[in-house]
């Protein structure tokens, strides 16, 4: 992931959030002593939507850039995203250390 796409991608989030805040939601947050406008499980939502696109760039970075694969899937390990995902007979899993290396064998560098 290019420092391009990455502000394009911090863009986009920040539109989004935008477009969450709430005016009835600014107020009933208002009394408990917080001062946002977004209900905490649509932020959630778009949290986990996020979560997993980083996860994707993280696997691409694995799959395109050997000196950094091992990182990639050690820290794909230890954050679990997708980890779980169902995945259909004879195709690969998007848990992020399961595609990276089956993209890397794929391309004869496992």
């Amino acid at each position: 992931m290019t420092q391009e796409t990455l502000s394009e991608t911090v863009g986009e989030v920040m539109v989004e959030l935008a477009a969450l805040d709430d005016a009835k939601m600014r107020e009933v947050n208002e009394r408990r002593g917080d001062d946002h406008g977004v209900s905490l499980g649509r932020l959630r939502t778009l949290a986990k939507r996020v979560k997993t696109q980083h996860d994707r760039a993280r696997a691409q970075i694995g799959i395109e850039h050997v000196e950094l694969r091992v990182r990639a899937i050690d820290i794909g390990e230890r954050l679990e995203v997708l980890k779980d995902h169902p995945t259909p007979p004879n195709c690969t899993s998007p848990f992020a250390p399961t595609w990276i290396g089956e993209m890397a064998r794929r391309q004869g560098a496992a």
